[in-house]
């Protein structure tokens, strides 16, 4: 008889990210690691999956009136191929919780914005498997001048061979501070 035996471990881990010289902030990321190993099976390898799941959003300054940023924020998100889902004026707010991907957003693979674990061949779950992602901005009036622009990244990469198999993602940070380095160049 087959035997699955899973365990389970967790750990906070402190995740800091940044963008050339715009100051960031960063909550923490929350890694589960599973160990897979199947008895009776001749010789069968043991095999560990990591997924992982953020517990914080990132920010950046922007050295422009919150208003002024806020202008530019749809074009940001055209340009990355994100279509705005979520308007919220009044809490200066913009995004998208159902977002559905593939391999790549902003012409560049998911890998590269999300860390979802890798295949047991070494390949980033982010590329191989579907993307179902939340990206909310908000915008706030930052300490000393400008804007702080905070967004929050929720993704869930599933298996499309295997109905229900799916993993939680964590940010890279990188989206969010592309999307603070579109601002300001669309800021100018």
């Amino acid at each position: 008889m087959k035997r699955l035996v899973v365990l389970s471990t967790t750990a906070l881990l402190a995740a800091c990210a940044s963008s050339g010289s715009v100051p960031a902030t960063s909550g923490g990321t929350v890694r589960n690691t599973t160990v897979v190993s199947v008895s009776g099976m001749n010789g069968s390898p043991t095999q560990t999956y990591e997924s992982f799941a953020d517990v914080g959003g990132t920010a950046h300054r922007v050295g422009a009136a919150p208003d002024r940023v806020w202008e530019v924020l749809p074009a940001v998100y055209q340009s990355l191929g994100i279509q705005v889902g979520t308007n919220l004026p009044d809490s200066k707010t913009i995004g998208n919780l159902k977002l559905e991907l593939n391999r790549t957003l902003g012409g560049q693979p998911l890998s590269n914005f999300l860390n979802c674990g890798e295949g047991p061949t070494g390949t980033p779950l982010a590329d191989a498997y579907r993307i179902n992602m939340s990206v909310l901005t908000t915008l706030a009036p930052a300490e000393n001048g400008g804007t702080r622009v905070e967004t929050r990244i929720g993704a869930l990469a599933t298996n499309r061979a295997v109905s229900g198999a799916s993993t939680n993602c964590a940010t890279t940070g990188r989206l969010e501070g592309l999307i603070a380095e579109r601002i300001k160049n669309q800021l100018g």
